[in-house]
């Protein structure tokens, strides 16, 4: 008898269940990995934990937060599906901005709904007025005026017809989404 054997009986298990587990795990980081995705690009630790909650809780969509253009791209570059779509902050630390992030993705032929989410809303609108992108496209929430009900709503409407995600392995269970609704 082998090792692996010897182990799996001493802890009341067969081969065959571990291996059901196996492929019931893998299944489940199909799921997971096909499932839509929402990326939050902020400086501000707190506020980008406050969206990402605000959001998965809302939609039960994964949320991706990053805090910098570098680690925007390359998460963008190497994710296996395009997120859902993108909320920036318009001004990130170190004078990177969140418009270089959504240019940066046009030039790499990413194309993702994008909206800021930003203290500098006025900055952000005017950004986007100057780079001929058009501020309608790209709505501006401004994070001190703005109720959150709209950036919920605006990311619904990016996911689909009920906005919702439909994911039976979401943990949340804390009843903001019919909150927000």
């Amino acid at each position: 008898m082998s090792t692996y054997e010897n182990t799996s009986s001493a802890f009341g298990g067969t081969r065959e269940r571990h291996m059901g587990l196996s492929e019931e795990m893998e299944e489940r980081a199909r799921r997971q990995a096909a499932a839509p995705w929402v990326l939050v690009v902020d400086d501000d630790a707190l506020a980008a934990r406050g969206a990402a909650r605000l959001l998965s809780g809302a939609t039960g969509v994964r949320v991706a937060v990053v805090s910098n253009v570098e680690q925007a791209l390359r998460l963008l570059t190497r994710a296996d599906t395009p997120p859902a779509a993108a909320v920036l902050d318009f001004e990130l630390d170190g004078g990177e901005m969140g418009l270089t992030v959504l240019l940066s993705m046009r030039a790499a032929g990413i194309e993702v709904p994008c909206a800021f989410h930003t203290g500098a809303a006025q900055a952000a609108r005017s950004a986007l007025r100057k780079s001929r992108l058009g501020d309608a496209a790209y709505p501006v929430f401004d994070k001190g005026r703005t109720s959150p009900a709209e950036l919920v709503q605006w990311v619904r409407e990016r996911l689909g017809t009920d906005g919702a995600v439909n994911n039976a392995d979401n943990p949340h269970r804390s009843g903001i989404r019919e909150k927000l609704v």
